[in-house]
């Protein structure tokens, strides 16, 4: 937590599933996640930077 809000800072999958989704449906399933509980993200994780950038669908949970 900073500031009230969710710091996301580091997202990893293990190599032998790389390739397969897995982070991108982590992404996701965070998002929705935050979006039910009513929190925001400060996006300190590049992977997470990068899902959102292509997602731009989940700015109302994306503070920073």
């Amino acid at each position: 937590m900073e500031s009230g809000k969710v710091a996301l800072i580091h997202t990893e999958v293990p190599s032998e599933f790389s390739g397969q989704g897995i982070a991108s449906r982590l992404a996701q399933g965070t998002f929705e996640l935050l979006r039910k509980t009513g929190r925001k993200a400060i996006l300190k994780c590049p992977f997470m930077s990068r899902f959102f950038a292509k997602h731009p669908e989940d700015a109302d949970v994306v503070d920073g």
